[in-house]
Order: structure tokens, then sequence, then C-alpha cells
């Protein structure tokens, strides 16, 4: 389950936040995202994003037992275009 909400900053700025939560195969994992954007042009932008992934996993037990919890985050830096 997710939910994204994008708006316009002005002529040329734009904002977008976006998020999720899931158990599908994992125990529990999240993502966050927010991102900042500039329109170059009608069908172009640049954007700075910044990204948290968060996974939390086990199976198994004894021997086999698998386990991965991590979280991971850092910058993006995107160029977009449009048709």
């Amino acid at each position: 389950m997710g939910v994204e909400y994008r708006a316009d900053l002005g002529s040329r700025w734009l904002l977008s936040l976006r998020g999720d939560v899931s158990a599908g195969g994992s125990d529990f994992s999240w993502y966050a995202n927010a991102a900042v954007g500039y329109r170059l042009g009608k069908s172009t932008a640049v954007a700075v994003a910044y990204r948290i992934l968060s996974v939390d996993y086990e199976s198994g037990t004894g021997l086999e037992r698998r386990k991965y919890d991590v979280v991971t985050n850092g910058f993006a830096l995107g160029l977009a275009f449009g048709f």
C-alpha cells in the first residue's frame, strides 16, 4: 500500500513525496522518497531526491535460517524527459 503527493511550487519548481509499506515476501518493508525538481523546458526536468528503503526478512530455522534486516538511504539526482 502506498501514497504519492505531487505539487507545483511555482512556474518551474515541483515537489514529489512518495511512500509505501509492505509485508509481501518480507516480514515488513517500507520506502520513502522526497524529491524537489526544476523544469528546464516543456518536457525536461532535473530533480534531487532523498530515498530510504527498509527491509526486514527472515526465513528458516537452525542452519537454514536466513535473516535480512537492513535500512539503506541516500541522495539521488535525476533527469526526466516527457513525450
